[in-house]
Parts: C-alpha cells; sequence; structure tokens
C-alpha cells in the first residue's frame, strides 16, 4: 500500500515537472510577430535613379517577386512581401523622421531582397 502511494506521488510530480516545461517552452517561444514590427515596403518603380543599387536593383535571375518593399502608411513605414505585396510587418519608424535621401528612396520604391539586409535597415533608422 506504501509502495502504491509513492508511486502515484512520483507520477504526479512528473506530471507537474512536465506541465511546467511545456508552460515555459510556450512562454519563451521566439515571437515572430514581434520581429516583424518593423516596416512597409513600396513597390519598385523601374527606371527610377538614385537607389541604392545593392539594395533595391534586381541581380541577374533574381526572382523580382520575392522581394520586401517599404510603404508609408500613416505617417509611419511598412513592409510588404512579394509580388501581390502581402502585407509583412508595421514599424514605429516616422517617415517625417527619416533623411531627405531615404525619404526618396522610398518614394522611389526602396525594397530588399532578404530579411537581413532589411532588419538592418529598419535597425540603422529605428530611433
Amino acid at each position: 500500500m506504501m509502495n502504491k502511494k509513492r508511486i502515484c506521488i512520483f507520477l504526479a510530480l512528473i506530471l507537474v515537472f512536465a506541465a511546467g516545461i511545456i508552460l515555459v517552452r510556450l512562454a519563451s517561444a521566439p515571437e515572430e510577430d514581434s520581429q516583424k514590427e518593423m516596416v512597409l515596403i513600396r513597390e519598385d518603380r523601374e527606371g527610377e535613379e538614385g537607389e541604392d543599387a545593392a539594395s533595391t536593383l534586381p541581380t541577374s535571375g533574381e526572382n523580382r517577386e520575392q522581394r520586401y518593399y517599404l510603404v508609408v502608411e500613416d505617417g509611419y513605414l511598412s513592409v510588404y512581401y512579394g509580388a501581390d505585396r502581402t502585407f509583412y510587418a508595421y514599424t514605429d519608424i516616422r517617415y517625417d523622421m527619416l533623411d531627405e535621401a531615404t525619404r526618396q528612396q522610398i518614394q522611389q520604391g526602396l525594397s530588399f531582397t532578404d530579411e537581413r539586409t532589411l532588419y538592418d535597415f529598419l535597425e540603422n533608422h529605428s530611433s
């Protein structure tokens, strides 16, 4: 009878421990949405000059549809992705706080080929 109680207590402790691990994992899961709260991207405009060639012009063989685009919405930058311009993220970067050269690039259709370049830009321009 005593062994039965010990086994029940042991199993109950294992269940509590497992539930604790699950809760910790859920609470510490990376929040992709908070990382994406950055910038909307604007549609590419072909033939526009003054854009940063490294981040805005497609390279040979590059699929233009798989790009991140910055767009100004309600005075803030937002990010869109792909050919259908699917919403990607909001940012807290105010358009009027950017320097003139950056504003012109955004008006001309600033875009990025990968997340790393996008996040580097957003990091450099967030307050």
